[in-house]
Formats: C-alpha cells, sequence, structure tokens
C-alpha cells in the first residue's frame, strides 16, 4: 500500500505483486500538525482501500506512508508511534516531498517543489544524499502554499479597497466566491467573528493574472522567486549529473491550476539565473511514489 497525506487531503492505493492497483480510498487532510483527526482520517483513506481491495489490513506486505508533517525525525517517530497502534503490517513513513519526487523521476533524483496546501522542498542528489529545504512554514523561513497565497489574495483586497493598493481585479472575483456584495461588508463580517482567512482564494491570482491584473501577477511573481531561491539552495548543496538534473513541480498550485502562469514563471527566472536543469510537472499522482517506494522497501539489518 502507499499512502499519500497532504494538508488537505488524503489517497490510499492498495495494488497486488504486479503493481496493479486494486483498490483505493481517500479521505480529508492528514498533516499532524495541523489536524487532530489526522489519523483518523488516514485510518479512514487505509481501511476504503482495504475493503475496495476485499482484503484485511493485516494481509499488506509493506505500507508506505508519505506525508505533509514528517519533515523531521522527531516527526517521524510520533507519526510512527501513532499509526503503530491500528496499522497492523509492516510499514515505513516519509515526508510527502519524498513520495512526489519518486512519482515524478524517472531516476528517483533530482530536486522536487511542493506548492500545494503549503510549501515544501527535496531533494535527492547524483550521489544519493538527502538534501531537506522548508515545509515549517511563513514563520519559519517559508513563502507560499494555498494558505498563505490565500491571504495575500484577501489581505490584498482590504488594502485596494481602503487605498493603501491600487484597484485590483481580485476584488470582484473575491466579492463573486464569497457571496458579499462589497468588499465592507465581508471586512465586518471577517472581523466580527473569528478573523480566520477563507482558504480556498489562491487560485483566484490565475484568473485575475490571466486577465492582465497587476497585483495578482506581482504575488505570483513572489511565489516563482521563491521557489528559484530554493532551487539554488538545493543545487549548492549537492551534485547533480544528467539525467538527475531535473526539478519536478508538484502540489495542486502547480499541476491543477488554471493556467500555467506559476510554472512559465518558474521556468522563465531560472534560465535568468542559467539554471539548466529540465522542469517537469508532475503528471502522476504522488501516491503512485508512494507505492513505488513500498514495493521497493528493504528493511535495515
Amino acid at each position: 500500500m502507499g499512502v499519500d497525506g497532504g494538508g488537505t487531503k488524503t489517497t490510499a492505493w492498495v495494488v497486488d505483486q504486479s503493481g496493479k492497483r486494486v483498490g483505493e480510498g481517500r479521505a480529508g487532510g492528514s498533516n499532524y500538525q495541523t489536524n487532530p483527526e489526522a489519523f483518523a482520517e488516514i485510518q479512514r483513506a487505509v481501511s476504503q482501500a482495504c475493503e475496495a481491495a476485499k482484503i484485511d489490513s493485516h494481509q499488506l506486505t509493506h505500507t508506505c506512508f508519505g506525508l505533509a508533517g514528517a519533515d523531521r525525525s522527531e516527526d517521524i517517530t510520533q507519526i510512527t508511534t501513532n499509526l503503530q497502534e491500528k496499522h497492523s503490517s509492516t510499514f515505513h513513513v516519509v515526508c510527502d516531498t519524498e513520495i512526489a519526487l519518486q512519482a515524478g523521476s524517472a531516476t528517483g533524483k533530482g530536486i522536487v517543489i511542493v506548492c500545494g496546501t503549503a510549501v515544501n522542498a527535496f531533494a535527492v542528489d547524483s550521489f544519493h544524499e538527502l538534501h531537506y529545504l522548508g515545509g515549517h512554514g511563513y514563520a519559519f523561513g517559508d513563502y507560499g502554499g494555498g494558505l498563505e497565497l490565500s491571504t495575500e489574495v484577501f489581505r490584498t483586497v482590504i488594502r485596494a479597497w481602503d487605498k493603501r493598493e491600487k484597484p485590483t481585479l481580485l476584488t470582484a472575483l473575491v466579492l463573486e466566491q464569497l457571496g458579499y456584495d462589497s468588499v465592507e461588508a465581508m471586512y465586518e463580517a471577517c472581523i466580527r467573528y473569528p478573523k480566520t482567512v477563507p482558504k480556498d482564494l489562491a487560485p483566484l491570482l490565475f484568473i485575475a493574472e490571466e486577465q492582465g491584473d497587476e497585483a495578482a501577477s506581482q504575488i505570483l511573481h513572489w511565489q516563482a522567486d521563491e521557489f528559484v531561491k530554493t532551487v539554488r539552495v538545493l543545487i549548492d548543496a549537492g551534485e547533480y549529473r544528467p539525467p538527475d538534473q531535473q526539478i519536478i513541480l508538484a502540489g495542486s498550485l502547480l499541476t491543477k491550476s488554471s493556467t500555467k502562469a506559476l510554472r512559465r514563471l518558474i521556468r522563465e527566472k531560472l534560465m535568468k539565473e542559467g539554471i539548466d536543469f529540465r522542469v517537469l510537472p508532475l503528471v502522476d499522482e504522488p501516491v503512485s511514489g508512494a507505492v513505488q517506494m513500498a514495493m521497493n522497501y528493504k528493511p535495515m539489518k
């Protein structure tokens, strides 16, 4: 079994010995750092997949859990302890960046940038050295991902309304999506109730940017700049030889957005920096990488 657990959703696949998928399960987000129900969501996805495959979980040969939040050895220890309570077969835990690289790279090496609910980066160089960067949020140096970009959209609309910024097409898009007649009404509602910014505004950036909106374009440029800085650090930290000179772009904002604007900006900025790596959007679901890692797993002696 392979399990891909992100901040928004969890997917589990059961495959037979030939690699053919025979069962699938889906549940909500399973980043234990942000969701107190993370392990219940993992169990829900696992149970669904096993039921679809018509097996009990103890019949699994091995499971690879690729999970958001599994960034440090302490995280993996805590996650492993929780999973041992209910998962009866052998398993191992890695960060979700690792399964994304496995799913997108024919060699299993290169750099992966994930931009989904949050952002994270991981690399395996040509000499099998592993390199991690980020994944702990804005306060710890990261920038972007769906949650933070949604905040940028929201605050940009507020700042345009109170004249701290120029008018933006994001205003009409946000009001339509959230169902308000005016920014004032939206502002008052969000101030009056718990101050939580809507989490699903980031896709509006691509719509506004395509229509020539300056504010949306600026935000996407900031995000692309951050990715290029991240790539540069990971390149400098290792050594990459062909065919491992590749950058895999993963996560919904890089693979499922309505336009290819962010991917285009990343490619343009990489070229300006003289970084001649292939840039490949992840085509397969990341869970397929977890399946590969489960099938290839060799326990340490």
